[in-house]
């Protein structure tokens, strides 16, 4: 076959195909003519170094996975030498993960030290409803519903909240063990004022990741707890705090050393990766 259906194939362009013959990896059958003639076998090489390309590995470092072929294997990553090429490449992929971590996570703090450059605690002024707006009339609908033995949701992070009253939908999430609810009023004493390691779960009733990383915190509290003290904030009822770290999403975790926040995470996350992100943050 001709170079053009060679690369109709292995759905590449016939320069990048060029290339691969440059470097040594593929070699076609010349004719006389000078024309080149690429078999069955060269089809495969090709498909397998665009393969390995899209996973991270360079194309110049994919001759210890052709060798392998070479030698009658008949996988490419059969030989010793291939698999000492996937443990490099992964490694190289390994620096680059943590060094673009470490960049976002930069770009974050600056994000929440702007954010709070002009932040102040001045409670604003709520709007006044209009004058001539209708008072709504009770149609007795909510005592039909308790006569009927409707249940009222329950927030178990806060028993005592009339959920039913503020006419919402309560995510039912496990009560979190081994922590402390703390508020608007509390944030101060119980998080700022504490030393130590102290990490803040801003939740909301509304929010089912929160509902997942529930019983991640509590596993985390009870294996840390004579290093970390971790607490909950409901973002609903706390909007002084939300609003002065800005808290745009929920979950959010945020990390306080002696009073100073050191890490924000965002988001729900397993176990094996909060822990990891909370070492990294002591170690930073």
């Amino acid at each position: 076959m001709r170079i053009g259906e060679l690369a109709r194939l292995a759905q590449l362009s016939p320069k990048a195909i060029r290339r691969y013959e440059e470097l040594g990896l593929v070699a076609p059958n010349r004719h006389p003519n000078g024309f080149r003639e690429y078999d069955d076998h060269t089809v495969r090489l090709v498909r397998e170094i665009r393969t390995l390309n899209r996973l991270g590995i360079p194309v110049e470092e994919t001759r210890p996975f052709l060798d392998c072929l070479a030698t009658g294997s008949e996988h490419v990553d059969d030989c010793p030498a291939s698999l000492a090429e996937y443990q490099r490449t992964i490694d190289a992929l390994t620096t680059e993960i943590d060094a673009l971590t470490a960049r976002r996570d930069a770009l974050a703090d600056r994000l929440r030290d702007a954010a709070h450059r002009r932040s102040s605690t001045r409670t604003l002024p709520l709007p006044s409803a209009p004058a001539a707006l209708l008072e709504p009339v009770d149609d007795g609908a909510a005592a039909r519903l308790s006569a009927a033995g409707a249940s009222t949701p329950v927030d178990p992070r806060n028993p005592h909240r009339d959920t039913r009253a503020e006419g919402i939908m309560m995510v039912q999430s496990p009560a979190i063990a081994h922590t402390t609810a703390v508020t608007d009023e509390s944030f101060d004493r119980d998080v700022l004022a504490r030393a130590g390691l102290v990490l803040v779960d801003f939740w909301a009733t509304w929010c089912p990741s929160c509902k997942m990383l529930a019983p991640v915190l509590a596993e985390v509290a009870r294996e840390r707890a004579n290093t970390l003290t971790v607490c909950t904030l409901n973002t609903d009822e706390n909007p002084l705090t939300t609003r002065d770290y800005q808290i745009m999403a929920a979950p959010t975790l945020l990390l306080f050393r002696d009073g100073e926040l050191i890490r924000t995470l965002v988001g729900v996350r397993s176990k094996a990766r909060l822990l990891a992100e909370l070492d990294a943050a002591l170690q930073g």
